[in-house]
């Protein structure tokens, strides 16, 4: 099996999470889960990492840690994340709706992450649980734990918006710097899963580069001809967008545009215009 990527560097910080094969149970009661934790808290003194939140589910679980000598200045935008690992025993198994207002009590009595600690409601929560991110919720651990409460407590009611919808290239959650430093620490790798994962997130920019330049595009055909020609996509997965029923159809239409751009000088402008601009993307 391959080695999966991995972007290690001080004062990084990793959401954590593994799922059961074929989504089954990973513990099979709460002795096995206290187990877990013991592992947790092990790897913790073993390895100086600091877990600023957990959540254990029936078949899956989470945790946010953070690399030693962190600076917890730049922890800020990752309260968003400490609150949707904590919803994740009231939220519904449709994630597109919103948490039901009768889940708060199941919430508040859940054993099985840290979101009693940041509540105030476990008077000895695990010494390995590192609490300093509360201090962004308020002055005082009073003061944060009623902000933090409070918080939650307007989440009931709404959707829960996932925060992987402003993931980067299926890898950062973060701002241009985090992204750029991770970028640059994958260049200099030259593992096989970070080759593939550059290859993807290179066609990925060339994806967007191409939707922006036929976003307006009068001719559909042209639209098609950019996709397929220019940013590689299966003909099949075309079709589906343009209404045919397989990718015959824009491979003939590809074809045909081609053959037209042969006698049609301001059409094969068009088409040089475009590779031109799509070219200067992979660059």
């Amino acid at each position: 099996m391959a080695r999966p990527i991995r972007v290690l560097y001080a004062n990084a910080v990793y959401h954590v999470t593994a799922r059961g094969n074929e989504r089954k149970p990973v513990y099979r009661d709460d002795a096995d889960r206290v187990r877990f934790l013991e592992t947790l808290e092990e790897a913790v003194e073993r390895f100086g990492v600091a877990v600023h939140a957990w959540c254990l589910m029936p078949n899956h679980y989470h945790l946010l840690l953070q690399t030693p000598r962190a600076n917890l200045s730049a922890a800020a935008g990752w309260l968003q994340l400490i609150k949707y690992i904590h919803l994740n025993p009231a939220r519904p198994k449709d994630k597109r709706k919103p948490i039901p207002a009768d889940r708060k009590g199941p919430l508040a009595r859940y054993r099985w992450s840290s979101h009693r600690a940041y509540a105030g409601a476990e008077r000895n929560p695990p010494r390995w649980l590192c609490l300093d991110w509360l201090s962004y919720f308020g002055r005082t651990r009073r003061e944060a734990r009623v902000a933090y409460r409070r918080q939650i407590g307007r989440m009931f009611g709404q959707v829960v918006r996932s925060p992987w919808e402003d993931l980067r290239h299926g890898l950062v959650l973060g701002g241009d710097a985090l992204w750029e430093k991770a970028r640059r620490l994958l260049a200099a790798a030259e593992g096989d899963e970070e080759i593939r994962w550059r290859r993807r997130a290179e066609a990925e920019q060339v994806a967007r580069a191409i939707e922006r330049l036929v976003g307006d595009e009068a001719d559909y055909r042209v639209a098609i001809w950019a996709r397929v020609r220019l940013g590689g996509e299966p003909m099949t997965a075309v079709a589906k967008d343009y209404g045919y029923r397989d990718g015959s159809g824009v491979h003939r239409v590809v074809q045909r545009l081609e053959e037209k751009s042969a006698s049609d000088p301001a059409l094969a402008r068009r088409l040089r215009a475009l590779t031109a601009k799509v070219s200067s993307v992979k660059s």
